[in-house]
């Protein structure tokens, strides 16, 4: 069931964002030069003084071309670049079928540990990952040698994502915060003020809350019961006061995740303007808005250290998508020429920002390639075949 619902996931964001509703391809381009629980609360706090967004021109786009090669003359040498954490293949069963079991991967030894489970989810401290086990009701948290550091009960759960302190479960209905030293569990309280949830078939924001990595903040969807207009809504959960909301014309499209610095400073969500318009908006923890980029982007992620970008950006004209990156310093924007004709997987940045894994489908769509690209050294190195990328581990 869980292959078939990632199936129609894949089309639904077709029909939503315009795109093909068969799955991702990919086109190769020459190289060329160039604290735990939220406190529910049914009363709004002091009344946020609503200042528009800045807008911003639509940046200039530096294109440094790169052809994914195979990793033919030990071109990952010299570097370590640490530990990935590779799954199977769920949008398709004829992938799916081709690898027998995730596998952690060293790719300083190109050694491969396999890894018998599922929902995988990396730390964000990146020393350690968590996962559950089939039929068996259990989670476990490994290290990146794949010895198990602790092993938790659970109740058909699903791993959502990683605090600094543990991790946030979904159960049923409901959210589910679980210390994972001790295996202590306290459900999340979520009744924030004008919270929406919308009943049909959106994800990211539009269904769940995102706390900062301390659990301090959140940021949400919303509906004013008055005047029915929605917003995204940046609140204080100990001051139980909103810090700053952004306006929406509605649901823009199948969803977003909000992504948040590991400190917790900022937070970046994709903004609808109108149409097939939208911007990724940067809100600071004291209020401050701005907008970080002006074209349309999709499937973004924030690098460790809080300075870059990485995203897939759509081009309307040629109808299809490409890796780029957004400096957070010098406002620039850099196309890396790796195009995607439909739905791209959201970049995984290293721990130390320098480099991205991603994957794509190739040009038939039977096959899958997990490539590293390492922005530093200019490198663009296929690393598996039918799979998907899920963590990096330090």
């Amino acid at each position: 069931m869980k292959i078939l619902k990632g199936m129609l996931s894949v089309f639904l964001i077709g029909v939503l964002t315009g795109c093909s509703s068969r799955l991702p391809q990919v086109t190769l381009s020459p190289q060329t030069s160039g604290t735990i629980e939220a406190t529910p609360t049914k009363v709004i706090g002091p009344t946020t003084m609503e200042t528009p967004t800045p807008t911003k021109v639509e940046q200039q786009i530096l294109e440094q071309c790169l052809a994914i090669v195979p990793d033919i003359n030990n071109a990952l040498s010299g570097k370590d670049y640490g530990t990935i954490l590779i799954d199977r293949e769920s949008e398709k069963i004829e992938i799916y079928n081709k690898l027998a079991k995730p596998y952690l991967f060293d790719l300083g030894s190109s050694h491969k540990t396999s890894i018998d489970g599922y929902g995988f989810s990396v730390s964000l401290d990146r020393t350690k990952f968590a996962y559950l086990l089939r039929d068996q009701d259990k989670l476990l948290v490994s290290d990146k040698g794949g010895n198990i550091l602790a092993t938790i009960p659970t109740h058909n759960d699903s791993i959502l994502r990683w605090t600094n302190d543990g991790l946030i479960l979904e159960r049923g209905n409901t959210h589910i915060f679980l210390n994972p030293v001790n295996g202590e569990t306290k459900e999340l309280l979520e009744d924030f003020p004008n919270r929406y949830i919308s009943d049909d078939y959106f994800s990211g924001i539009y269904r769940d809350v995102y706390f900062d990595p301390a659990m301090a903040k959140v940021i949400y969807f919303a509906k004013d019961k008055k005047s029915n207009e929605f917003y995204f809504s940046l609140w204080d959960i100990s001051k139980n006061q909103e810090i700053a909301r952004i306006p929406q014309p509605g649901l823009g499209d199948y969803g977003s995740s909000a992504e948040w610095s590991l400190d917790g400073d900022l937070v970046i969500v994709r903004s609808w303007l109108a149409d097939d318009q939208f911007n990724f908006i940067g809100i600071h923890k004291d209020g401050r808005k701005e907008t970080l980029l002006s074209q349309n982007g999709f499937s973004y992620s924030l690098s460790p250290d809080s300075k870059i970008i990485a995203f897939w950006s759509y081009d309307k004209a040629e109808k299809n998508w490409s890796l780029s990156t957004l400096n957070l310093q010098t406002e620039q924007v850099v196309d890396y020429c790796i195009k995607s004709k439909y739905f791209p997987k959201t970049p995984i940045w290293s721990p130390d920002s320098q480099t991205l894994l991603i994957e794509v489908f190739t040009d038939d769509g039977d096959n899958t390639i997990v490539s590293l690209i390492d922005l530093g050294r200019k490198l663009a190195v296929q690393i598996a075949e039918d799979a998907k990328p899920v963590g990096w581990l330090k």
